[in-house]
């Protein structure tokens, strides 16, 4: 008779891949949750507009702080982990991300909130790039793709769903402006003590520094140029529709449609962005064409005129649509753009050409809504977001005639 009992190799074996399975989602959800933090204060926003006077262009230059830290602390700390070790740097962010929150939470003026948001960008952008090595590190041997999943989709979805549900939090507890961050801050300290005790040797290896290796540099390399300039416009575009949305929605949804409720108008940003992170999903199965990122940037105009026609008839239907319509042109069009662009890098120059590719991407992202905030003070929100979003379907013109036309070389080297 056959022993039915497991062998005591097999059930280590086991126990092994159970416990690497635990760990992986773990730091998957410690990303989403990072992640959602930083769409977090977006429909608090309101609040502090009514409690403190705030203009537009105040509010955008609250968001910008975090995008502008976010990306020097990504440049000058996004391989921080590994020298450090992973597991280091997330307990050490996390525990500087609850103090940003509680920051937020007892914010008495501009100032607390200027430092607040920050001290949030920087232990984001330290973080990021161990959230997403640890992922790759402790995914499991038969499911290679799942940490670039997590990778692509975190970006997206926890901005959208950390906005939503601070909405709710607004609406349905005490303490409107205090309730979503003290609730974020015990949550960050509550998984940086679950990274710290997790059984997982591969969150404590030191990588040191290869020979001849730098911090950050930006570089473009000359056989990268050509392709980087045709797809730059559509990450320009994408990332313009996208700031727009996590920097002002909660602004102007009341303005120019009369929403007053925070979590209708908070849905709009959820709708754009969690299209954009069920899009990129989709798409990682798929092969980045030219041609698959010349019609996300078609989806990308046709979404900004749909979303500049809900302006101006005021119809929250035909802007929802836009919405929708936008968000999966954002994610097909970042994904794609990026992973084209990425084909194109010499591997000996990586490093500094996706520090040109982020540099791009976070002044798209931070620039246009700072513009739009200081254009809606003086001047209004219907008539500013009516013009930005004719920029923005001139720019995704623009971009698919980028992609449309150019040397036989650079169509070899973005295969359609």
């Amino acid at each position: 008779m056959p022993n039915s009992n497991p062998s005591p190799v097999s059930a280590g074996a086991v126990a092994g891949s159970h416990r690497t399975a635990g760990s992986f989602w773990l730091i998957a959800a410690g990303f989403l949750g990072m992640m959602a933090g930083a769409g977090a204060p977006s429909p608090v926003y309101r609040v502090y507009q009514q409690i403190w006077g705030y203009s537009p262009s105040t509010v955008a230059t609250v968001f910008v702080v975090y995008v502008v830290t976010l990306l020097v602390a990504l440049l000058v700390l996004g391989n921080l982990s590994d020298r450090a070790g992973r597991r280091r740097v997330l307990v050490v962010s996390l525990g500087v991300l609850s103090c940003a929150m509680l920051l937020f939470a007892f914010a008495r003026g501009l100032p607390d909130l200027l430092a607040a948001r920050a001290l949030q960008g920087l232990a984001t952008g330290a973080a990021t790039g161990a959230f997403g090595a640890s992922v790759i590190d402790l995914q499991p041997a038969d499911r290679t793709q799942r940490g670039s999943f997590v990778t692509a989709v975190a970006p997206t979805l926890g901005p959208g769903s950390g906005a939503l549900l601070s909405a709710v939090l607004i609406e349905t507890l005490p303490w409107p402006r205090r309730t979503v961050f003290l609730v974020l801050a015990v949550v960050y300290l509550v998984v940086a003590v679950l990274i710290a005790r997790l059984d997982a040797d591969s969150l404590d290896v030191r990588r040191p520094r290869a020979p001849g290796a730098s911090r950050a540099r930006l570089e473009l390399p000359r056989a990268f140029r050509t392709v980087f300039a045709r797809f730059a416009p559509t990450l320009i575009a994408a990332w313009s529709v996208g700031g727009l949305f996590l920097a002002l929605a909660p602004s102007f949804m009341p303005e120019v449609f009369g929403v007053r409720n925070v979590v209708a108008s908070t849905l709009t940003i959820f709708v754009l962005l969690g299209a954009g992170a069920v899009t990129a999903a989709i798409l990682q199965r798929k092969s980045a064409t030219r041609r698959g990122t010349l019609i996300a940037c078609g989806g990308l105009a046709l979404g900004s005129m749909m979303l500049a026609a809900g302006v101006l008839a005021h119809s929250m239907t035909v802007f929802l649509a836009g919405c929708l319509l936008s968000g999966v042109a954002f994610g097909a069009g970042l994904f794609l753009a990026t992973a084209v662009v990425s084909r194109s890098i010499p591997a000996d120059k990586r490093s500094g050409a996706l520090s040109v590719i982020f540099v791009v991407n976070y002044i798209a992202f931070a620039l246009p809504p700072l513009l739009a905030g200081v254009c809606a003070t003086r001047f209004g929100f219907t008539p500013t977001l009516l013009v930005y979003l004719g920029a923005t379907t001139a720019l995704s013109v623009v971009a698919g005639v980028a992609l449309a036309t150019g040397a036989e070389g650079g169509r070899r080297a973005c295969t359609s």
